[in-house]
């Protein structure tokens, strides 16, 4: 009875140490080649060897190759029956530069539409400083301006006309404040604030900017365009924030 105990003890010795010496094979070097490793050619690539794992040395890598290619078969099946099961070709974002030269009209547009639409904070920032700085320093910041009510964006077209609100408000004399109030822009403002189309709609379809170009417009204090008198009171109400910051002097 003794002597079976112990030969039951040794053999799980025996067995321990064998998964050892499995394991201590991941860090063991591969098995020599049968060439003689000859000096390096210059200029060729090198190909590093592959990793000498515990699968390798179990001798599973021929296994796991053969059941590789067999999966490969089958997927290449299976995308002759139906589409879904084909290859995809993984989606870009809008923002990648290279789409605006693609030769799809739907994305190289939709890129450069997201394009602008990622400008807007910057776009709203720089027109603050406009209204911040004035037109006086240098006549490009109407050519700015305009930019801004002409943007395709609301919210744009609302801070461009807030910026020249902003810079009549901050304007140190007559003469300086009518400097970001040229024909060009008054004509704008009043086209963004009363104008309409055939049908009697607005050309301006956002409330919020057909206010702000109101108010730029009366801050200007130019001639009405195209009208005998001051254009009526409206009954929109801007929204709340707006009120506030006519409120506060902003």
């Amino acid at each position: 009875m003794g002597r079976r105990c112990l030969g039951v003890w040794d053999g799980f010795r025996i067995a321990r140490l064998v998964g050892l010496m499995a394991l201590a094979g991941c860090a063991s070097a591969p098995a020599p080649s049968a060439f003689p490793a000859g000096p390096p050619i210059p200029g060729a690539p090198i190909v590093a060897a592959p990793p000498y794992t515990l699968w390798t040395f179990l001798g599973f890598d021929p296994l796991f190759a053969k059941m590789g290619t067999k999966c490969d078969h089958l997927k290449a099946k299976m995308a002759g029956l139906h589409p879904a099961f084909g290859p995809r070709v993984p989606l870009r974002p809008l923002t990648d530069p290279a789409l605006a030269q693609s030769p799809n009209v739907a994305v190289a547009s939709a890129s450069s539409v997201v394009a602008k639409k990622a400008d807007i904070p910057q776009t709203k920032a720089a027109l603050a400083a406009v209204g911040d700085i004035g037109c006086a320093c240098d006549p490009g910041t109407v050519t700015a301006l305009r930019a801004g009510l002409d943007s395709c964006f609301p919210e744009v077209r609302m801070a461009a006309a807030e910026a020249i609100r902003k810079s009549v408000r901050l304007s140190e004399d007559e003469c300086d404040r009518r400097r970001c109030c040229s024909p060009e822009l008054s004509e704008k403002l009043y086209q963004l604030g009363w104008g309409c189309d055939e049908q009697g709609c607005y050309l301006e379809a956002d409330g919020n900017v057909r206010l702000a170009a109101r108010q730029a417009y009366r801050a200007c204090g130019c001639p009405c365009f195209g009208m005998d008198t001051e254009p009526q009171l409206s009954q929109e109400r801007p929204r709340k924030d707006v009120v506030k910051a006519t409120q506060a002097g902003e």
